[in-house]
């Protein structure tokens, strides 16, 4: 039996019955902002919202490691994150966090309910969600990790996240 890897038009991708908002506060490598636009459009993610100091949406390195997902979700640039969050609560979005503190609880304890809209902060690269998001989401969020370092690359911490929470709200 011959296996042979398909090729994009060979291959079907689900549609997306969840509504997730993904805001990106502080994110300041463009590498890093790329790949946020490529796992938020591969996992269904209705709208990305990049808050705080960050970079333009022109940017080569950003629109380089996006592709052409930069084109496929909605996305926008907001200074306060503060006012997304009220935005979005106004809205009916629970407001979670992904960040490590004394009351996140193991992503996979969630126990999101089908059709629960979900907004997921992530933070800057070095210092995380800061403080005053932390104290305006509904709840906060980690994932278990085994080794010795507490944390993980913002793109690599949001795929894993946004899968889990997908697979929640769709099981």
């Amino acid at each position: 039996m011959e296996i042979k890897q398909l090729e994009h038009s060979e291959s079907t991708n689900l549609t997306p019955t969840h509504q997730i908002v993904v805001i990106a506060e502080n994110i300041h490598i463009p590498e890093n902002m790329g790949m946020i636009f490529r796992i938020c459009e591969a996992m269904g993610v209705r709208e990305l919202i990049f808050t705080g100091v960050t970079q333009e949406k022109t940017n080569r390195k950003l629109i380089r490691a996006a592709r052409s997902t930069i084109k496929e979700i909605p996305s926008r640039w907001v200074l306060s994150t503060q006012e997304i969050l009220a935005e979005l609560k106004n809205q009916g979005y629970e407001l979670l966090g992904l960040e490590i503190t004394n009351k996140s609880q193991d992503i996979r304890d969630l126990d999101l309910r089908k059709g629960v809209k979900v907004a997921l902060v992530v933070g800057a690269e070095r210092t995380g969600v800061e403080e005053k998001t932390l104290l305006a989401l509904d709840r906060h969020t980690h994932i278990p990790m085994f080794g010795k370092n507490l944390s993980m690359n913002v793109a690599t911490a949001l795929s894993i996240a946004l899968f889990e929470i997908v697979r929640q709200l769709n099981a």
